[in-house]
Formats: C-alpha cells, structure tokens, sequence
C-alpha cells in the first residue's frame, strides 16, 4: 500500500495497524484504516448515464496505474 499511494495518483486509506495470524486477541485477522471516500459501485446503475462515464472512467484510470506500477527488482506487483 505504501508503494501504491507513493508511486501513483490511486488514493489508498492509512493503515493505523493490523494482524495477518487468526491466533490473536481479537481471534481473526484484522485491519484497521481510515475510511475510503466516495460511494460503493453497487450503486452505480441507479446512477445517470453523464455520471456513470465519470465513475468507470475514474476506475479505469485507477486499474490502469495499478497495473503498470513494478517493483525495482521483480517486476509486477
């Protein structure tokens, strides 16, 4: 995530902590983040049509950077 958002224009949310391992406190795995901007996808065919243009416009931007982002030394990530 930290190469994404240093290495792109794609917003990622900050993570204030997490935890991979089911064997914890909490008993499952976890992450805890700000939360993301904007509105769920599931909503977009109640949309108009001059908004959705916008918003697959702007997810298509967002895959397009992911998938040209490469590590220095493996390529893709």
């Amino acid at each position: 995530m930290k190469y994404v958002k240093s290495h792109s224009k794609v917003p990622v949310p900050e993570v204030y902590g997490y935890c991979a391992e089911e064997n914890n406190p909490v008993g499952a795995m976890y992450i805890l983040m700000a939360p993301a901007k904007g509105k769920l996808l599931d909503f977009i065919p109640k949309f108009p049509d001059h908004v959705k243009d916008h918003v697959y416009s702007q997810v298509a931007s967002f895959m397009l950077e992911l998938c040209n982002l490469r590590w220095p030394k493996i390529g893709l990530l």
